[in-house]
């Protein structure tokens, strides 16, 4: 078990922030390709033919997180509890409505294609709520501040997690959790630093006039403890300001990471565009070689010096120059240079279609054209369909731990209430109070079950729909036919 010092705390969080880097150092290049040459004046690189990152990134997206999820909530016992069930599903859709999760979750699904994406969940009080009423929170956390215990093999089993932020002085001394020690609270604020972070992709972004302090939540996943650490000014090792505390929350703890392809042994997953960077690479110098060879392509025409009438006929004409030369064996003859090899043409688009074909995405992807009956159009359209099945159960997966995280503290925090509205089983609207707390004989959370429809967050191909419709009116009579039996 992890030692609750600040001292061997402060020794972790450096170990895993040597351990964060060695996988997110090339993060900010890859985000920095993706939005290219025009999104700062200081971002310049390389001009591409084609932004490839980015043309993935539009066409998954969509895919992925277009809307709020479909939710529904059941209770193993529905006799029992079914209209606890209903009134706790209700509550879940109204604080989906409210706005609260589609924003982050499509930040972190994006972090995702590049990276990993990372979502921590908790409880407090905004500013926009006047009533003071205890708000359920779902927040990204950035890949470049994400902490992941060092000797774990997925992060389902590390031991400890957390995250870097920054705070005003100001923000940390209206905060009540940390005023509990108001010698730290001193010492963070004296101690305050610049927002410096190799990192992000675009470096810092702070005034060097605006002071900030460093702050580092952590999770101890064995002892259920949650405490912050913050840095001093004197030098010395950093402190904590809030020292460590029973974790009152969900079983599976604060943080939900995103990932698509898991890596043996790593709890760090790997992106679908990791995997395939160095082919993206290969296929845009290829094709900047070929702009650059197409640029210096020229064609122009020798005319015999005497036949004057030839080469006013030429010169009146378009695309090309005319030059009068002596000696010339005929009239004219046409001149040629530069231009794109064949080869290379070949070799770019054979490459190009390799890069298709792993990433699952093809022409009809970038155009959403749909009748294709060409091979390669066949063979891309079946890996999509796989791969995009795939992507959209490991975000279905990630999603239903957030919001199974969502509805403990909807289900068990007292102080959550809110006037709502449900349809009762005779269709009828019900109005009432929600009002959270696990009353007495009522099941635990862990006795409802969550889910999500894969279907409902993703854009919708209409004839695939229809496909999955007919699917199911073919099945229905085999299945109503062994049920007889």
């Amino acid at each position: 078990m992890i030692a609750l010092s600040a001292g061997s705390l402060v020794y972790e969080v450096r170990r895993m922030r040597e351990f964060r880097k060695k996988h997110v150092a090339k993060t900010a290049e890859i985000i920095r390709r993706r939005v290219g040459n025009w999104y700062k004046a200081d971002s310049g690189g390389a001009a591409v033919p084609e932004n490839y990152i980015h043309s993935y990134h539009s066409n998954a997206l969509p895919n992925l997180a277009l809307t709020n999820p479909s939710v529904r909530i059941t209770a193993l016992d529905e006799i029992a509890d079914g209209q606890v069930a209903k009134w706790v599903m209700s509550a879940m859709k109204d604080w989906i409505r409210e706005g609260h999760l589609l924003r982050q979750v499509q930040l972190a699904i994006s972090d995702a294609l590049d990276a990993f994406g990372v979502l921590v969940v908790g409880t407090g009080v905004t500013d926009t709520n006047p009533e003071g009423l205890l708000s359920v929170q779902v927040a990204r956390v950035s890949p470049s501040r994400f902490l992941v215990d060092t000797d774990c093999q997925t992060v389902d089993t590390a031991k400890i997690l957390g995250h870097e932020y920054y705070r005003d002085p100001e923000q940390i001394m209206r905060n009540e959790r940390f005023m509990a020690d108001p010698e730290a609270v001193q010492k963070a604020i004296s101690g305050s630093e610049e927002d410096r972070n190799d990192e992000r992709p675009f470096g810092e972004r702070r005034s060097e006039e605006r002071k900030v302090c460093r702050l580092v939540d952590l999770y101890l996943r064995d002892s259920r403890m949650i405490c912050t650490l913050v840095g001093t000014s004197d030098g010395a090792e950093p402190v904590f300001i809030r020292k460590p505390e029973p974790y009152v929350g969900p079983d599976l703890g604060p943080y939900e990471m995103f990932g698509f392809f898991d890596v043996p042994d790593d709890p760090y997953p790997l992106s679908p565009i990791q995997a395939v960077m160095e082919e993206i690479e290969e296929v845009q110098a290829q094709m900047s070689a070929a702009a650059n060879e197409a640029a210096t392509a020229k064609t122009f025409y020798l005319v015999e010096a005497a036949s004057q009438d030839i080469r006013k006929a030429i010169a009146d004409g378009v695309n090309g120059g005319v030059y009068s030369v002596k000696g010339l064996g005929g009239n004219f003859q046409k001149v040629e240079l530069g231009a794109m090899s064949g080869n290379r043409m070949e070799y770019m688009l054979a490459r190009k279609q390799s890069l298709d074909e792993v990433l699952a995405f093809g022409q009809s992807q970038r155009g959403r054209m749909s009748g294709g009956t060409a091979t390669g159009d066949k063979i891309v359209q079946d890996y999509l369909d796989a791969r995009m099945q795939w992507m959209r159960s490991r975000v279905n997966t990630a999603m239903v731990n957030v919001l199974r995280r969502v509805g403990w503290y909807l289900y068990n925090e007292e102080s959550y209430v809110r006037d709502l509205t449900m349809i009762d089983d005779q269709g009828q609207m019900q109005g009432g109070t929600y009002m959270g707390g696990q009353e007495p004989g009522q099941p635990d959370w862990t006795d409802f079950h969550l889910e999500i429809d894969v279907e409902s967050m993703g854009l919708n191909d209409d004839l695939a729909s229809q496909q999955r419709w007919l699917q199911i009116i073919n099945l229905a009579p085999v299945v109503m036919q062994q049920m007889a039996m």
